[in-house]
């Protein structure tokens, strides 16, 4: 097992995850490609760097149309009332064994810190006097941006217990798009990344 003095030397050679054990993990990001991001209103209240990405993520929408019947007319004619809201969902695998990236030694309960704050984006923050204020939520993995709101988060912690803590946590979240300006037919189709919505 690699010394814990030992890991900022290897890190600055390497540039990626190391575990407890010596072993290179790259998840393919450099620092501020794979994060989360918390913001109320116009203030970010918490952002962390990410030390692994969704292996697929899901995206999800539905288009409505209201059927009526005419008199004397064999079919219905439907009318256009709205496309719903982009629906998202991913899932994150998460060991604690990941300590160290970008230089910067982590805490073996790291994990423990990121799950509470995948956890914290679905309440909102309590401002004494001023009421209750909503939660955006941004996730970015890679060249896929993803800004909106948080709507479930389910966690399921497996694999030895070492010192009283499971050595793995899988995440699976899901999220709904809050795009900063209306979508319409052109918007959609001129958006060079389909994998990015904020």
């Amino acid at each position: 097992m690699i010394k814990l003095s030992e890991y900022i030397e290897k890190q600055a050679i390497t540039g990626k995850w190391i575990d407890l054990d010596d072993l290179t993990y790259d998840n393919h990001f450099t620092n501020g490609q794979c994060f989360i991001a918390v913001d109320f209103g116009n203030q970010r209240y918490a952002s962390y760097n990410l030390p692994v990405y969704p292996e697929d993520i899901t995206f999800n929408f539905q288009t409505n149309y209201e059927d009526a019947n005419i008199i004397g007319r064999p079919g219905k004619i439907s009318a256009y009332t709205g496309t719903d809201d982009i629906k998202t969902s991913f899932q994150l695998h998460l060991h604690r064994e990941l300590v160290t990236y970008n230089n910067e030694l982590k805490d073996v309960n790291e994990i423990d810190y990121i799950i509470s704050l995948i956890q914290a984006a679905a309440y909102p923050l309590i401002n004494p006097g001023n009421g209750l204020f909503a939660p955006i939520t941004t996730y970015k993995f890679g060249d896929t941006l993803m800004v909106g709101k948080q709507n479930s988060v389910s966690v399921k912690y497996s694999g030895p217990k070492i010192n009283g803590s499971y050595m793995e946590a899988i995440l699976n979240v899901s999220f709904t798009i809050v795009p900063e300006k209306i979508l319409h037919y052109e918007s959609v189709k001129n958006n060079s990344n389909p994998r990015s919505w904020g």
